[in-house]
């Protein structure tokens, strides 16, 4: 099951043991309490911000925050066609799926 983003306090001793203590992934999962897989993707989430580690020590929690969780354009959702949303639904025999297919951009 999804936890959601780890607090930023967890981030910097992972990164902190990562990068100074050259530790590997599976002892920073064992003493942190987290799946290798968490580790995996906080170290690749730091890799893929492009900033150096002494560089991102020096940064407040919200800046590294925002440097390692940007939001990607294909995540927002598309913007709704409410006028062909009311024209579908405006006639006869329409079900509460159909509505919802519609809003969605399933049906015609």
């Amino acid at each position: 099951m999804a936890r959601g983003r780890l607090p930023m306090r967890k981030v910097r001793k992972i990164l902190a043991y990562h990068f100074d203590e050259r530790r590997s992934a599976r002892s920073i999962a064992v003493h942190c309490g987290l799946s290798r897989r968490s580790i995996a993707q906080t170290l690749e989430r730091f890799a893929a911000s492009g900033l150096s580690w002494p560089e991102a020590g020096a940064l407040d929690d919200a800046a590294l925050e925002g440097a390692l969780y940007r939001r990607s354009h294909a995540a927002q959702w598309p913007e709704v066609d409410w006028a062909a949303v009311e024209q579908a639904l405006s006639g006869r025999g329409v079900r509460p799926w159909t509505a919802a297919a519609v809003a969605q951009g399933v049906a015609p």
